[in-house]
């Protein structure tokens, strides 16, 4: 049975990114950066959250599911940004095998300090 989404419900205009190296510097490390590999519209669901608290650490792990029009390409060694954050995508694939929706799965990682403080 085919996936039912009505175009109207891609609302969150997400970036994919891929992690590239940059130039040696002197001492011949790499300098990674992230750059956009392309903007889609997308359709944004939360699907389950999870704290752990570590050495003065409280960490929110929170899954998300994406759905875009389909296009190949995205791998795990992507991120999503979305609204100023970011999200490590676990899983990309086409469900129904047409072709036409693309299902992108990522987690998004707050970590707290003690104080509140965002890392």
């Amino acid at each position: 049975m085919a996936q039912k989404l009505c175009i109207g419900e891609l609302r969150h205009k997400i970036t994919i990114e891929r992690k590239s190296l940059g130039t040696a510097d002197t001492l011949g490390q790499r300098a990674s950066t992230w750059a956009a590999l392309t903007s889609v519209w997308a359709k944004m669901e939360a699907k389950a959250a999870n704290e752990k608290s570590d050495t003065g650490r409280k960490t929110q792990l929170t899954e998300f599911e994406f759905t875009t029009r389909y296009f190949a390409g995205v791998s795990t060694a992507d991120r999503i940004s979305y609204d100023g954050s970011y999200y490590t995508i676990t899983g990309a694939f086409d469900k129904e095998g047409t072709r036409q929706w693309l299902t992108i799965k990522a987690v998004k990682d707050d970590t707290k300090l003690a104080s509140g403080e965002v890392v």
